[in-house]
């Protein structure tokens, strides 16, 4: 029979490979999207569009760091919360 704090173990770690593979394909799917940004704004000529692209590359880079902070916090509510943010379009 397991110990309540080897189930509370066992439990985290079920939960932590399940939201471990959502994490790892969101994460390489921004990082893809980074990329491609990266290789627009070298190859734009005009200032504004550069800047416009900068923006959205700086957004993505900022739900990626909202996802380490949630996900090494262990926060519920705020992995909801990225979650929720990154359906938005």
């Amino acid at each position: 029979m397991l110990s309540f704090k080897n189930h509370l173990l066992l439990n985290n770690i079920r939960n932590l490979n399940e939201s471990s593979m959502w994490l790892k394909t969101v994460i390489g799917g921004i990082v893809i999207k980074i990329r491609s940004l990266d290789t627009q704004i070298q190859v734009s000529d005009d200032a504004n569009e550069q800047n416009r692209l900068l923006s959205q590359q700086n957004k993505l880079l900022g739900y990626i760091s909202g996802l380490g902070i949630a996900f090494s916090s262990d926060n519920k509510q705020f992995i909801s919360y990225m979650k929720s943010i990154g359906r938005r379009k």
